[in-house]
């Protein structure tokens, strides 16, 4: 994967997979420039998760990936009809895993 594919992850998104259980550390850098203290959650990460290790860490509850007709969206599938939908493949299966672990 070059560089210039690498996806950026929202503060939101990336709090989100963490409270689902996702490990994940916060050693990334925000890409934008404002008080990241008073201002956090407008914050960006750099994604360096690949795609395989969201779909690895879904386990037995991701059944496919889907790109939409128009290559626009993706869709993630899991086994008992949750469906995510997203701009990107890796945001559509962050937000699977999300809804697989829900708490």
């Amino acid at each position: 994967m070059s560089r210039s594919s690498i996806k950026i992850l929202s503060y939101k998104l990336a709090k989100e997979l963490k409270d689902a259980g996702f490990p994940m550390g916060w050693g990334g850098r925000c890409g934008k420039r404002h008080n990241h203290i008073k201002d956090q959650e407008n914050c960006v990460y750099v994604n360096q998760l690949t795609l395989e290790e969201l779909i690895d860490a879904c386990g037995d509850g991701f059944k496919h990936l889907h790109r939409g007709l128009t290559g626009k969206s993706w869709s993630a599938w899991g086994k008992i009809e949750n469906v995510s939908r997203a701009k990107d493949p890796k945001t559509a299966v962050a937000k699977l895993f999300i809804k697989l672990n829900k708490k």
